[in-house]
């Protein structure tokens, strides 16, 4: 199993266990792959950091990162859990 993030880095799961991570980047480098469960994304709260077009393009460009390693092939299958949530056009925009 291979992790993956914005960069290289670990990830702190509690009770002394951390995972190690790749850059996002790095998943089209992988010759085979087989699931993808695809946690990435920016969640809604990231709104208030950064403008809403930013986080749009951000998370349109990890959905296509991931498109673009399914189009490449040997992926048996993809697990997609995404953050749901409905932005009020009269408060952002």
């Amino acid at each position: 199993m291979r992790a993956f993030s914005s960069k290289d880095g670990t990830i702190d799961v509690g009770n002394r266990f951390v995972i190690s991570t790749r850059s996002l980047d790095q998943l089209l480098e992988l010759k085979s792959l087989d699931y993808i469960f695809h946690y990435a994304f920016l969640t809604r709260d990231r709104v208030g950091q950064i403008n809403l077009q930013s986080y749009i393009d951000t998370n349109i460009a990890i959905t296509d990162l991931i498109v673009q390693r399914l189009r490449q092939g040997n992926v048996k299958g993809i697990l997609l859990l995404h953050e749901v949530q409905f932005i009020s056009k009269t408060k952002y925009w």
